[in-house]
C-alpha cells in the first residue's frame, strides 16, 4: 500500500513538471509577445536583439485634450498672422491719458514733499485739479461726438489749441463739422479759431 502511494506521487510530480515546462516554453516563443517587444521596444533575454519601431502604444497615445490644446495653439498662431485692425484711436487715447497721470503724479511728490512751501503746494494741487477737469471734459465731449453718427474719435490738447481727429468712411458735412466745433467749445472752453479738426479714413 505505502509503495503505490509513492508511485503515484512521483507520476503527479512529473506531470506538473512537464506541463509547467510546456507552459514556459509556450509562453517564451509566443510570436504575438515577440511583435509586441518589436513595437514597444522592451527587452526580453529569451528573444534576438529587439528591433524599435516608430509606432504609438497605450502608453503614449496622445490625450484628445492635449491635441485639442495643440490645435487651437496652431489657430491663435494663424490668428497673430492675420493683418491687425487700425488700433490708432485706442492706441492714442492710452498714451495721452498717460501723459495726464504722469504729470499728477509729478504735481502729487510736490503736494507730498518737506521742502515745498505752501504757495508751491497750493498750486500743484491747482494744476491736479486743472488736468482732472480736462480729463474729464475730453472724455465728455468724446461720447458727445460719437453721438452724431462719427465711427471714433480721439481730442488731443496742445496749450489753447485741441485737435480733433475724427474716424469717418465719407466726408463730413458741414452740420456735422459745425456740431463738433460746437461741442468742443462747449465742453473744453476752446475758441473755434483754435479747433482743428483732421478726418482720418480707413
Amino acid at each position: 500500500m505505502i509503495k503505490i502511494f509513492k508511485k503515484n506521487q512521483i507520476l503527479f510530480l512529473t506531470l506538473g513538471l512537464i506541463l509547467v515546462t510546456a507552459g514556459y516554453l509556450n509562453y517564451t516563443y509566443t510570436p504575438e509577445l515577440k511583435y509586441r517587444t518589436e513595437l514597444t521596444g522592451n527587452i526580453d533575454d529569451t528573444l534576438g536583439d529587439t528591433i524599435y519601431v516608430n509606432a504609438f502604444n497605450e502608453d503614449t497615445v496622445v490625450p484628445p485634450k492635449q491635441v485639442q490644446g495643440e490645435i487651437e495653439d496652431e489657430n491663435s498662431n494663424m490668428e497673430d498672422e492675420q493683418p491687425k485692425k487700425d488700433t490708432y484711436f485706442a492706441q492714442t487715447k492710452i498714451e495721452r491719458n498717460k501723459m495726464f497721470d504722469e504729470q499728477i503724479d509729478t504735481y502729487k511728490e510736490i503736494l507730498e514733499s518737506a521742502n515745498m512751501d505752501t504757495t508751491q503746494k497750493n498750486s500743484a494741487q491747482t494744476k491736479i485739479e486743472e488736468i482732472t477737469n480736462l480729463k474729464n471734459s475730453i472724455m465728455i465731449a468724446e461720447n458727445l461726438i460719437l453721438l452724431k453718427q462719427i465711427e471714433d474719435v480721439v481730442i488731443m490738447t496742445s496749450g489753447k489749441t485741441v485737435n480733433v481727429i475724427v474716424k469717418n468712411d465719407t466726408e463730413l458735412d458741414k452740420d456735422k463739422v459745425a456740431q463738433i466745433y460746437s461741442i468742443i467749445n462747449r465742453e473744453l472752453g476752446v475758441e473755434i479759431n483754435n479747433i482743428q479738426i483732421v478726418l482720418k479714413k480707413e
